[in-house]
C-alpha cells in the first residue's frame, strides 16, 4: 500500500525502488524521506521539525520525515491500522499508528521538488497545527 500525491513534487520513480526495497528487507514499513532538490520555506522546515520531535517524545522514536507522502507497506498491514483521518492527516495518522504497533521501518530518500502557493500548494498553518494536534490526540486514544 502505497500513497501517491497528485502534486508532482514527488517522483513516481522512487516508487518502484521502495517496491523492491520491501522485497528485500525485513522491515514492516518504508517511510519516504524528502532529499529537498530547492530551498524549502522556514515554515515548512518549523512543522516538520515540530512534528519530529513530537514523534520522539511522545512515541520514543524518531523520524527523519514524518509528513513525506510516500509510506510503503503490504496491504495485509496496512488493513490492520484502521485509519480514519482525511486529508494531510492521513499521513501522521499512519505514523503514528505503525509507531503504536512497534512496527520496524527503513528510512528512504525520494526526491523532493516543492511547490509554492503560486504553483499549486494546498497545505497551510491549518492543516500544520492540525497535524500536531493529531499526533498529541493519537497518543491518547486507546
Amino acid at each position: 500500500m502505497i500513497v501517491e500525491d497528485a502534486d508532482s513534487e514527488l517522483d513516481p520513480d522512487d516508487i518502484l525502488r521502495m517496491l523492491e526495497l520491501i522485497e528485500r528487507e525485513p522491515v514492516d514499513i518504508i517511510f519516504g524521506k524528502r532529499v529537498l532538490k530547492e530551498k524549502v520555506n522556514t515554515v515548512t522546515r518549523l512543522g516538520k521539525f515540530t512534528t519530529t520531535l513530537l514523534l520522539k517524545v511522545l512515541y520514543g522514536r524518531s523520524i527523519a520525515d514524518p509528513l513525506c507522502a510516500y509510506k510503503l507497506c503490504k496491504l495485509n498491514k496496512f488493513k490492520t491500522l484502521h485509519i480514519k483521518a482525511e486529508r494531510f492527516g492521513l499521513e501522521i495518522e499512519w505514523v503514528v499508528k505503525a509507531l503504536r504497533k512497534k512496527w520496524s521501518f527503513r528510512e528512504f530518500e525520494v526526491a523532493y521538488f516543492p511547490r509554492d502557493k503560486k504553483e499549486g500548494k494546498k497545505i497551510n498553518m491549518k492543516d500544520g497545527l492540525d497535524i500536531i494536534l493529531q499526533v498529541i490526540r493519537l497518543r491518547f486514544e486507546p
